[in-house]
C-alpha cells in the first residue's frame, strides 16, 4: 500500500505516483478525490449514450468534457485520452467513428471505475471497523461548525483543515452520511452546496452560527 496503507500500490487505469504529486503527496486528499470521482462519474458512459439517442450533442459533449477534466486531475491517462477524443468528435456533431470512440471511452471508464470500486470497498471496511461509541465533544463540534461556516463563506481553502477536524468527531456516528455529502461537496470545491449541508447540520444539532 502507498502512504501508510491509505491507497493500494497499484490501481489499474491510474498513475498513482503522478496523482499523488498533483496533491503534494497528500494521500488522504487524493483518496477523497478518487472516491468522489467514483461516485460522480460511474454512470457517465450511459448518460452520454442516452444523450446521443436523444440527438442531444450538447449534453453529450458537456459530459465528455467534464470527464476529460476530472480524469486529468486524478491522472487517469487512458480515460483522459479517450474522453478528449470523444469530445473532439462530439464538437463536430458528427456520428462518424462515434461507436468506436464510445467503446474506447466506456472501456477506459470501466477500468478506472472497477479500480475505484475496490478502493471504495477498502474504505468502507476501514470506516465500519472503527469504533462508533466514542463520546462527542459538543463544544468542540460547535466551534468547528462555526469556523467552517465562516471559511466556506469566504471561499477559504483552509476550510479543508477545519472540515477534517469536524469529520474526525462526527463521521463514525449517525452523522456519517451528512459528513460524506459535505466531504464530496468540498472535494469538488462546491462551497455553496457545502454551506447548505453545513447549515442543515447546524440546525439539526441546534448550533447557532451567528
Amino acid at each position: 500500500m502507498l502512504q501508510h496503507e491509505i491507497i493500494p500500490e497499484k490501481l489499474s487505469g491510474l498513475d498513482l505516483t503522478e496523482g499523488l504529486n498533483r496533491v503534494a503527496g497528500d494521500s488522504e486528499l487524493y483518496k477523497k478525490i478518487l472516491l468522489s470521482f467514483y461516485l460522480d462519474n460511474k454512470k457517465k458512459p450511459l448518460q452520454i449514450q442516452q444523450a446521443l439517442l436523444a440527438n442531444d450533442f450538447t449534453t453529450a459533449r458537456h459530459l465528455a468534457h467534464s470527464v476529460k477534466g476530472v480524469s486529468g486531475n486524478i491522472s487517469a491517462k487512458r480515460l483522459f485520452t479517450a474522453a478528449s477524443n470523444l469530445e473532439l468528435q462530439l464538437n463536430q456533431e458528427s456520428r462518424q467513428n462515434l461507436p468506436e470512440l464510445l467503446d474506447q471511452f466506456t472501456a477506459a471508464m470501466d477500468e478506472v471505475i472497477n479500480s475505484l470500486a475496490f478502493l471504495d470497498r477498502i474504505n468502507s471496511l476501514e470506516v465500519n471497523s472503527s469504533p462508533d461509541d466514542s463520546p462527542i465533544n459538543w463544544d468542540s463540534v460547535a466551534r468547528n461548525i462555526q469556523e467552517l461556516a465562516t471559511l466556506l463563506d469566504d471561499f477559504d481553502m483552509d476550510a479543508e483543515l477545519s472540515f477534517r477536524s469536524l469529520n474526525n468527531q462526527l463521521s463514525q456516528h449517525q452523522y456519517q452520511q451528512t459528513m460524506h455529502k459535505l466531504d464530496n461537496a468540498m472535494t469538488n470545491l462546491e462551497f455553496d452546496i457545502a454551506t447548505e449541508i453545513l447549515l442543515d447540520l447546524a440546525d439539526t444539532l441546534k448550533i447557532k452560527l451567528h
